[in-house]
């Protein structure tokens, strides 16, 4: 993509339009532990938890 761009001019630049996404939690970070593993332990009983619902509401705002 940037290769394609390299001889784009300032007039060619402003008339991109850039976007992005952010998301907002509104009640603040689910209480779901973690599992953290190596690839060769995914389905070692020590690194399986039960499925977890954190009840976190959240927005995402694009623009």
């Amino acid at each position: 993509w940037c290769q394609d761009r390299l001889h784009w001019t300032y007039e060619d630049w402003i008339r991109t339009l850039w976007t992005d996404e952010s998301t907002f939690s509104t009640t603040g970070f689910g209480h779901c532990p973690r599992v953290l593993r190596r690839p060769e332990e995914e389905f070692h009983p020590d690194c399986i938890d039960e499925t977890c619902e954190s009840g976190r509401e959240s927005v995402m705002i694009w623009g």
